[in-house]
C-alpha cells in the first residue's frame, strides 16, 4: 500500500494524525502515521498550551526520521513545540521538535533536531495538512516505531 502516484493518492505512501486537546494550560495528545519506508510509529505528547483539535498530515513522518527505519521497535524522546491553525485544507503554523532516538536493535542513539519552519498554505490544497485545529503547545513527546 504505498500509495498511487499516477492519481496523486498518497504518492509517498506516507501520513499523519494528530489528536491534540489542552484545557486550563495543561494536557497532550497523540499522533499516529506511517513513514515512507512503510513502518508505523505513535508519539504520545504530554505538556502545556491552549487549543487542540484533529488534523490530517499527508507528508507527515515521526520525529527524526531520516529515511530509515532500524529493525524491530526503536523509540524517541524528546521535545516538541507548535502553534498554528488549520481548518478544512488550509494551514499557517510553525513548530520544532528535539530529542534522541534509541536504536533497541543495536543499543546505539543518536541526538535529532526537526525546524519544521513556517508553514503557510492559505489556499485550498489537499495534498497538505487538512483538518481543525488551532492552539500553541508545548512539552515532551516520546514516540514508538
Amino acid at each position: 500500500m504505498g500509495g498511487n502516484p499516477v492519481t496523486r493518492k498518497d504518492p509517498l505512501g506516507l501520513w499523519s494524525l494528530t489528536v491534540e486537546g489542552y484545557i486550563g494550560g495543561i494536557g497532550g495528545g497523540i499522533v499516529i502515521g506511517r513513514n515512507p519506508d512503510g513502518n508505523g510509529f505513535v508519539s504520545l505528547r504530554a505538556g502545556g498550551g491552549f487549543g487542540g483539535g484533529v488534523s490530517y498530515d499527508k507528508n507527515g513522518v515521526s520525529p527524526g526520521y531520516t529515511g530509515v527505519t532500524p529493525p524491530g521497535w526503536s523509540s524517541s524522546i524528546g521535545l516538541f513545540g507548535s502553534g498554528g491553525v488549520t481548518i478544512g485544507p488550509g494551514s499557517l503554523g510553525v513548530g520544532a521538535a528535539a530529542g534522541l532516538n534509541s536504536d533497541t536493535s543495536c543499543g546505539r542513539s543518536r541526538g535529532y533536531l526537526d525546524l519544521l519552519g513556517l508553514n503557510l498554505s492559505g489556499t485550498p490544497n489537499l495534498n497538505v495538512k487538512q483538518g481543525l485545529s488551532g492552539g500553541v503547545s508545548g512539552g515532551v513527546e516520546a514516540t514508538f516505531y
